[in-house]
């Protein structure tokens, strides 16, 4: 059992707009350890993890009129639940490498679309409102790298992954809604007792 938080770098990936921008965000939460066979566990997750993107926008008045351009950022917060194999290499000294990968289940806690008219300005106008067409929860492959170091009473972990998400998350309809898919790059540390 133990303790884990970390950096999430985020991206929504689309088939409309190619170039999205990156969100940071915090990662962190919990997991627990079933030791298998070795070099093989079981780790079982329950992460707050930040997602979402940003876009380059033309904001358009109530008439369609373009008055000037912005930035919209797609805040998004999921509670996060990884049931990740990992497998360690076993090594002569207190470090071990390993490898993980495994299936995510994401059930989103919010969805906030902010948007900043000309970024460039000291103190930009900008409105945030709540996403109702973000699909209440997403499923993702996990992989990555990282590895422990043994300190007798307890273990330091540290591991960098990506989670490429595989569902559809826009509920929106009609001829210009866009299929998003979650992607992220996360670098945690935790200590395990």
């Amino acid at each position: 059992m133990g303790a884990k938080a970390g950096l999430s770098v985020a991206k929504l990936r689309n088939d409309i707009v190619d170039d999205t921008g990156f969100k940071t965000g915090f990662c962190g939460g919990g997991f627990i350890v079933f030791r298998l066979l070795p070099p093989a566990d079981l780790r079982v997750e329950a992460l707050y993890a930040e997602r979402g993107g940003l876009y380059d926008v033309i904001v358009t008045d109530d008439f369609g009129n373009a008055i000037g351009a912005g930035v919209q950022r797609y805040r998004l917060g999921y509670l996060e639940l990884p049931l990740l194999a990992c497998w360690r290499m076993p090594t002569q000294g207190n470090i071990q490498p390993g490898v993980t990968i495994g299936p995510a289940l994401a059930l989103k806690l919010s969805s906030r679309l902010q948007t900043v008219l000309d970024p460039e300005q000291d103190d930009p106008p900008e409105s945030t409102r709540d996403l109702d067409s973000i699909a209440a929860a997403d499923a993702a492959l996990v992989f990555g790298l990282g590895f422990l170091v043994d300190l007798g009473q307890i273990d330091l972990t540290f591991d960098a992954r990506y989670n490429w998400g595989l569902t559809n998350i826009n509920q929106a309809s009609g001829p210009e809604a866009a299929e998003i898919k979650n992607s992220a790059f996360t670098i945690l540390a935790g200590v395990c007792f």
